[in-house]
This record gives structure tokens, sequence and C-alpha cells, in this order.
């Protein structure tokens, strides 16, 4: 539902933002953020589409990460958007 929303070309400008990395053992968090980027009902399709997966760790700097690459997004439409004002 989320890439039909999205469309294709918006999807460049989707961050899926993972947290309670100090909740976890390192392995333990790695396995599961691993499982979200391959799992085809998870996130895997959406990554495949050039969305990104950042971490936060709860540190400034996980949040500069994350600031400095929503800097780069370029804005475009959602496809719901095109459909319902366009089409």
């Amino acid at each position: 539902m989320f890439r039909k929303l999205c469309g294709k070309k918006a999807l460049q400008n989707v961050i899926i933002l993972t947290n309670m990395w100090g909740e976890v053992t390192p392995k333990r968090g790695a396995a599961r953020e691993l499982e979200l980027a391959t799992d085809d009902l998870l996130f895997k399709r959406i990554l495949d589409h050039c969305a990104r997966m950042v971490r936060n760790e709860n540190t400034a700097e996980s949040a500069q990460v994350l600031i400095l690459s929503l800097i780069e997004n370029r804005p475009c439409a959602l496809r719901i958007q095109e459909e319902l004002v366009d089409e």
C-alpha cells in the first residue's frame, strides 16, 4: 500500500529509520535489520526502489546523518497526489 501511495519515483526520498539499538545486542540488531531489508513483506521492495535505511542510535551524530540524508532529497509529487489532482 505504501509503495502504491508514494509511487516508484518518490520512493527515492523515503528513509526507513530503525531505532532501539541500545535495547538489543549489536548481533541481534543487525540480524533484525537484515530481516527488514530482505523480506518482501517488510521493506525489501521499498529499498529496491532506492529508499534508504538509516539507524537512529539516539546520538547527535545519528541525528545529523538523518538530517543530511533528508537535505539531499529532491521534492516530487506522490503518486496519490498525481491521481487526485492531475488525473
